[in-house]
């Protein structure tokens, strides 16, 4: 929670929160230890390991190419910090993934939670927010627990819609 106050003792902002590097490093190395193994895999050179036929040949150029992709895009969040970040500030904030980027006021939003979706074998905790179109979840904890990162959204907004 020291995080939280601090980054909320920054008010009205602009403030950058970017998701944790430590983590951004490990997935690269692990993408890459996968993409070295998978090229073996692929080339027969595992010895008596191969593809046994044309689903596996698939999956395996598939799950290549996959690999490949995502450790290009944390390479590319290594390099450019700022392609995926969560901006905050006295009039709302700004959600920063790759290419896209959403803006959503204090105002129009009703209010912060967090929702549980399961993913693969096991499930992941978001902040999410309701808005009078619909509402969204922030992609990322940003380097923050989930619970720390929910109070500074709330926190945030009550000064933020305080102050005006």
């Amino acid at each position: 929670m020291q995080k939280a106050e601090k980054i909320l003792g920054r008010f009205p902002g602009p403030v950058r929160l970017y998701p944790s590097r430590l983590w951004v490093v490990g997935m690269l190395l692990l993408s890459i230890v996968l993409v070295i193994f998978l090229c073996f895999y692929v080339s027969g050179k595992l010895g008596s390991t191969r593809p046994h036929g044309a689903y596996d040949t698939f999956m395996s150029w598939f799950s290549l190419v996959g690999l490949a992709a995502l450790a290009v895009a944390l390479l590319i969040q290594l390099l450019f910090p700022k392609t995926i970040c969560l901006i905050l500030d006295a009039d709302g904030f700004e959600i920063h993934r790759f290419a896209k980027s959403e803006r959503v006021r204090w105002r129009d939003v009703r209010g912060f939670d967090t929702r549980k979706r399961w993913v693969g074998r096991g499930t992941i905790e978001q902040v999410v927010f309701e808005t009078p179109n619909g509402g969204g979840m922030l992609p990322n904890n940003y380097g923050l627990a989930v619970q720390d990162l929910l109070r500074l959204m709330e926190a945030w907004r009550k000064r933020a819609i305080s102050s005006r």
